[in-house]
């Protein structure tokens, strides 16, 4: 099963995107042995794992995609263009500054 995820990772980087797709994994299936089989929970649980870390490398993308308690939230974040510029710098410092412990307790 990991050698699916690295394959199907592997499939993503090379269509230059960061989020994993269904056609990515189904590229990645037929280098599967044959006796490897994988269940399709197992896949859309690692896909929404993918999902979540893409959210975290990409806080201002859309809103749309997060549960209605947080998009206010992040609407404010979205629209701080300071936060913007220093979340575009190093992304370790822009999550270890103070302001977005304070903005942000959840995340």
């Amino acid at each position: 099963m990991v050698s699916l995820f690295e394959d199907t990772n592997l499939c993503a980087i090379h269509a230059r995107r960061v989020t994993i797709m269904a056609k990515d994994i189904q590229l990645a299936r037929p280098t599967l042995k044959e006796e490897e089989d994988i269940a399709e929970q197992e896949v859309e649980v690692y896909r929404q794992h993918l999902e979540m870390l893409h959210r975290v490398t990409d806080p201002m993308s859309s809103v749309g995609e997060v549960e209605i308690e947080l998009q206010d939230k992040r609407m404010e974040l979205q629209s701080n263009e300071e936060l913007k510029v220093k979340s575009k710098s190093e992304y370790q410092q822009f999550w270890l500054q103070r302001e977005m412990k304070e903005l942000c307790p959840l995340l």
